[in-house]
């Protein structure tokens, strides 16, 4: 049987207070947003859309749910993250895309 020194204990005691009060801390937090606006533009079989997307999630966040393989240590240290490490594929951002359809030709009349 093996005893824990005073100091081991209290180091332990401290851990255990400092995962309570970031999981504590993470559970009180508002959900992250994502949003966007954009418009498309469709003349005949072709479809321009335009796209502006954000999001309000930190970048330890983003970091965390997408596993982000070029994350870069940031110091944005959260509960579910506590690497520290940051990502910027959640950072906001404007799309372009270009479509045709097909089977248009031949559905409209």
């Amino acid at each position: 049987m093996s005893k824990v020194s005073d100091p081991q204990r209290r180091r332990a005691e401290e851990a255990r207070t400092l995962a309570d009060e970031l999981t504590d801390a993470e559970a009180k937090r508002e959900p992250p947003t994502t949003w966007n606006v954009g418009i498309g533009i469709t003349k005949s079989v072709f479809t321009l859309d335009l796209r502006y997307y954000d999001t309000n999630y930190s970048k330890s966040d983003c970091n965390a749910f997408t596993s982000d393989h070029t994350a870069r240590f940031s110091g944005d240290f959260t509960g579910i993250n506590p690497g520290g490490f940051g990502s910027t594929w959640c950072s906001a951002t404007f799309v372009a895309t270009g479509k045709f359809d097909l089977t248009a030709m031949t559905n409209l009349k």
